[in-house]
């Protein structure tokens, strides 16, 4: 995870989490111990990133919670969601003023029942009011993601189908669910691993996704406005892990001819540029 000129990461050595300046020695912002981290995200309002932890410190079965830690590793973590089996996807509105999670408890796995919760961040960056926006024991969400603009859009498979909807209510106000794109195809997929990335948005207006159809997959842009649904061509049948980043859209691509590889795509030009192969050597 970036932040301008410093970057997060978990080490797997000791699995503890640290902060690094480019140019400089990594230094650590968790303490020791029976602690992990995953699958965070940056709070600029409250200089912390907010992550999944899994505390080990005890006996039994490791406890998930989602966590704060401040970046200077100065403050002790506080944990700001807790109670359930597990959680994933902590997000964080444009604005800082909202957190968004999935959670879900056994027997259940994500792709089978997942809940979707909103709630209000405060000024001193806990959770205030909070509620569920959907999901339930037989509704798997996957990825939500706050737009530019501050919606919500996530994937539910309500139909039986991985769809593409989005939330714009308030928290504690009627609100309702808003399908985008209505197909018999998925856009999402097992969540097997934390941080799977099927859609971005290019802009407030413009989401680039993936969907699957009859086993293949597909790169599409996605009028928020209109709903109207764009196919890109390009040569690969296998599409995964899409980030945007100004006027362009990276992700990992391949096909029966096309060896799997991370590949980004110029949104104005259609112009393909392989970035890394990812092949791997054979003894």
């Amino acid at each position: 995870m970036s932040t301008g000129e410093q970057f997060t990461f978990s080490n797997f050595a000791d699995q503890r989490l640290y902060r690094q300046e480019i140019g400089s020695e990594p230094v650590a912002i968790s303490p020791e111990g029976g602690w992990r981290y995953a699958d965070g995200v940056i709070d600029d309002h409250h200089n912390r990133i907010i992550c999944v932890r899994e505390d080990h410190t005890g006996s039994g079965e490791a406890v998930n919670t989602i966590a704060s830690l401040s970046l200077d590793g100065r403050q002790e973590p506080q944990v700001l969601v807790s109670g359930n089996d597990f959680y994933a996807s902590p997000r964080i509105s444009s604005d800082g003023t909202k957190l968004a999670w999935l959670c879900w408890n056994h027997p259940n796995m994500p792709w089978d029942g997942t809940e979707l919760w909103v709630g209000e961040l405060t000024p001193e960056g806990t959770i205030g009011a909070a509620q569920k926006v959907a999901g339930g024991l037989e509704e798997s969400i996957f990825q939500p993601e706050w737009s530019p603009d501050g919606v919500l859009c996530f994937v539910s498979d309500r139909t039986n189908w991985w769809n593409l909807y989005r939330w714009s209510g308030e928290i504690g106000q009627k609100h309702a669910i808003e399908p985008l794109c209505p197909m018999e195809a998925e856009f999402g997929s097992p969540q097997w691993i934390f941080g799977q990335s099927n859609y971005a948005f290019a802009s407030a207006e413009r989401l680039i996704c993936t969907y699957t159809k009859a086993g293949i997959s597909y790169l599409a842009s996605l009028n928020l406005r209109t709903k109207a649904l764009e196919p890109i061509e390009i040569p690969y049948t296998e599409i995964a892990g899409i980030h945007a980043v100004p006027g362009k859209v990276v992700f990992h691509a391949g096909s029966a001819t096309e060896p799997g590889a991370i590949v980004q795509l110029d949104l104005a030009t259609q112009h393909i540029e392989g970035i890394a192969s990812l092949q791997q050597s054979r003894n």
